[in-house]
């Protein structure tokens, strides 16, 4: 989901530059074309069982027929990158019509000779990649897509509370590793009555995740809501602490100046993490059974009461993410005559 919302974050600054957009996605359900269509942009359809030939066949002629100006992708998911080949056959089919290319790449890099190739994660700035010749490298956290309304909300300036007592949770769109109920576990260990938890439940959250938390929120002291994605800003900026996966609402917690503590299953030692967390806006830990709560509850517990952490968490987001990377995008657009 984090990659249809990143396109919809351009094409709304495109749009402040009176620049149009239409999107294009595969038919795999109704939600997605729903969230798009509910931004006033329109989408068209193709086929969900077309092989990568056959869907960027069909987007070049939706692209060709419409006059655009250029195609923006971002593909570079964990099951499309595993498809080396496939995905590369996709973007030279593009390149063949002639049509100008600007992709959004994972840091595995895809080795294809875009027009502008954007990695926009903390660290791509350092790596030694290889680049063709005329692609022009976007790299690093300052190229974040961001959307502008949230952009200009995150300027107004916050206060960090010394008492913390308000925790947001956002897990994506789906929760794939059901992390949100052992969340809500760890902090009912707090036994913290003033504890104040939004819960945000993502476009394709299963139900049987809804009935859980529900169960667990049973017993909890506090007070909770369940909360839609479309305010994740405004949340952000009503709490003291965000608790995250790794995906891109760390980057969304940092342009708030959030402090942010992001949980995943498995323990993760990669660049991409280990340079994200050295920026200081964010902190990381595992759970991966009923022990590893305990060591969530005692994090969570230690990034509430210490004001100070909480407070360099916040200088130091706000200065990874500033919001300005679409407008670079289009500033690097323009300066190719593009748009």
């Amino acid at each position: 989901m984090g990659h249809v919302v990143r396109c919809l974050n351009l094409a709304k600054t495109l749009r402040k530059y009176h620049i149009g957009s239409l999107f294009v996605t595969k038919a795999y359900g109704r939600k997605i074309p729903q969230l798009i269509r509910r931004h006033d942009f329109t989408v068209k359809m193709i086929d969900k069982d077309a092989n990568f030939k056959d869907d960027a066949t069909q987007t070049q002629q939706i692209a060709t027929s419409s006059h655009a100006r250029f195609v923006f992708t971002d593909l570079s998911t964990e099951e499309n990158l595993a498809k080396g080949k496939e995905i590369v056959i996709f973007f030279k089919t593009l390149k063949a019509s002639g049509l100008f290319l600007v992709s959004v790449d994972d840091f595995k890099k895809i080795n294809f000779p875009f027009d502008i190739q954007i990695i926009p994660y903390c660290g791509a700035e350092d790596m030694q990649y290889e680049f063709f010749q005329r692609t022009a490298s976007l790299l690093g956290p300052k190229y974040f897509i961001a959307d502008p309304v949230d952009v200009e909300l995150a300027q107004k300036k916050r206060i960090i509370q010394k008492i913390a007592k308000k925790i947001l949770i956002s897990i994506g769109g789906s929760d794939p590793t059901r992390l949100t109920p052992d969340i809500i576990k760890a902090l009912r260990r707090l036994n913290h009555q003033q504890l104040e938890i939004k819960i945000v439940i993502g476009l394709c959250f299963p139900n049987i995740i809804k009935k859980q938390i529900k169960n667990i929120l049973r017993h909890f002291e506090g007070t909770y809501e369940f909360c839609p994605p479309q305010n994740i800003i405004k949340l952000m900026l009503w709490s003291d602490l965000v608790i995250s996966g790794i995906g891109l609402t760390r980057y969304e917690a940092a342009l708030t100046g959030t402090p942010n503590l992001c949980v995943t299953r498995n323990k993760l030692n990669s660049y991409r993490i280990q340079k994200f967390m050295a920026t200081g806006t964010s902190r990381h830990i595992s759970v991966s059974g009923e022990t590893s709560l305990l060591f969530l509850s005692k994090e969570i517990r230690q990034l509430l009461g210490n004001y100070i952490l909480r407070k360099k968490m916040h200088k130091s987001g706000k200065k990874l993410v500033d919001g300005k990377g679409a407008d670079r995008i289009i500033t690097e657009l323009r300066k190719r005559r593009i748009i």
